[in-house]
C-alpha cells in the first residue's frame, strides 16, 4: 500500500449539471464556473470523429463509446480503490442474462411476502443491484499494467480532488494527485476507445495543466510539476503511461482556449 496523505475533501465546491448552463460547471461560493473538459471541447475539430462514424456506423461507434465510458468507472474505481487501501476485489459478481431472468421470476414469489423475521441474505430487503460491475478479462488486462505504475507512487496527495483554478476560472476533478519518481504529478486516467489525433491528446495535457495549476495556486509550498497521462485502453497510441513537464503546457495555449470558450459562450 501506499503512504497517503490527503487533502481535505473539497465539499465547498459542487458539480452542477443543468440546462440552464452551457455546459458542466462547478459552483463554488456562490461563483459558477466552467469545467475545464467543457472548455477544452472548443477545440475539438469534429470532422475526424464525424468520419469515423461514418466509417463505423452511428450504432457501433454509440455501443464503442458506451463500452469505453463502461470501462472507465470500473477502472476508474479499480485504481482508486489501490492507490486508497492497496487490494481490490479484481472479480465482482454480475448477474448474467440466464440468472436475472431466473431471479425476475422469483422475485415475483417474494414481493408477495408480508413480514419478513429472518433471512441470509445480507443486502438490504427489496433491493438488489441487477447489474454490478465487473471487471471483464481485457479491463483486468489493462488494470494490471496500470497496477504496475500506481505501485510506484510515493506519497498521495488527492483522489478525485475537485479544484477550481482561479487564474483562468475554470473547475474540474483530477483523478490523483501523487509524487512520481519524487515530482508531484496531476494524473488522468484515460479510457477513450475512439481513434485519437495528436491534437487530441494535446488537449489532454491541457486538462492536467488546468488542474495542476489549481492545486499550485492552493500548495504554493507544495506545487506540482509533472503532468501524467494513465491509459485505460491499449488501443492506439494508449501503450504506456506518458509524462510531460508542467511547462511543457504554454501559458498562451491555455488562455487561448479559455478566451475562445468566453467568446463562444458568453461565460
Amino acid at each position: 500500500m501506499v503512504e497517503i496523505r490527503l487533502e481535505p475533501p473539497q465539499d465547498h465546491i459542487h458539480r452542477i449539471d443543468d440546462a440552464i448552463y452551457p455546459c458542466r460547471v462547478y459552483e463554488c461560493q456562490g461563483k459558477v464556473y466552467p469545467s475545464v473538459t467543457s472548455v477544452l471541447s472548443v477545440g475539438d475539430s469534429p470532422d475526424w470523429y464525424e468520419a469515423w462514424v461514418d466509417r463505423v456506423g452511428a450504432q457501433k461507434a454509440e455501443a464503442i463509446t458506451r463500452v469505453a465510458g463502461d470501462r472507465g468507472t470500473i477502472i476508474h474505481a479499480a485504481c482508486q480503490d489501490f492507490v486508497c487501501t492497496g487490494n481490490i476485489d479484481l472479480v465482482k459478481p454480475m448477474m448474467m442474462p440466464d440468472d436475472l431472468y431466473r431471479f425476475v421470476l422469483i422475485k415475483k414469489e417474494l414481493s408477495k411476502l408480508g413480514l419478513v423475521r429472518a433471512v441470509e441474505y445480507k443486502q438490504s430487503p427489496g433491493n438488489i443491484d441487477l447489474v454490478k460491475p465487473m471487471m471483464m478479462p481485457d479491463d483486468l488486462y489493462r488494470f494490471v499494467l496500470i497496477k504496475k505504475e500506481l505501485s510506484k507512487l510515493g506519497l498521495v496527495r488527492a483522489v478525485e480532488y475537485k479544484q477550481i483554478c482561479k487564474q483562468y476560472a475554470v473547475a474540474g476533478t483530477a483523478d490523483l494527485i501523487a509524487y512520481y519518481n519524487g515530482l508531484l504529478t496531476v494524473f488522468d486516467y484515460k479510457s477513450s476507445n475512439k481513434p485519437k489525433q495528436e491534437e487530441s491528446f494535446q488537449s489532454f495535457w491541457m486538462q492536467t495543466a488546468f488542474y495542476a495549476l489549481a492545486w499550485n495556486e492552493e500548495h504554493p509550498d507544495e506545487l506540482v510539476t509533472q503532468l501524467g497521462i494513465i491509459p485505460v485502453n491499449d488501443q492506439e497510441m494508449f501503450i504506456k503511461p506518458r509524462f510531460l513537464p508542467l511547462n511543457y503546457v504554454k501559458s498562451n495555449d491555455l488562455a487561448d482556449i479559455r478566451a475562445e470558450f468566453k467568446k463562444r459562450y458568453k461565460f
